[in-house]
């Protein structure tokens, strides 16, 4: 989705929809860290408790 307003932004040299895409990058990644690295070991302990 924020690809999408970057490349508008930069076709149309509209700098708040730079800044609104490249802001929208950073939530993305800022929530993606987190949100992996509790799913990287709940995933890990289930199939290690109940395989199948």
């Amino acid at each position: 989705m924020n690809h999408v307003w970057i490349a508008r932004a930069l076709r149309d040299g509209s700098a708040r929809l730079l800044e609104r895409g490249v802001g929208l990058d950073d939530m993305v990644r800022t929530l993606a860290i987190p949100l992996l690295g509790a799913a990287v070991p709940l995933l890990f302990w289930l199939s290690l408790r109940r395989p199948f």
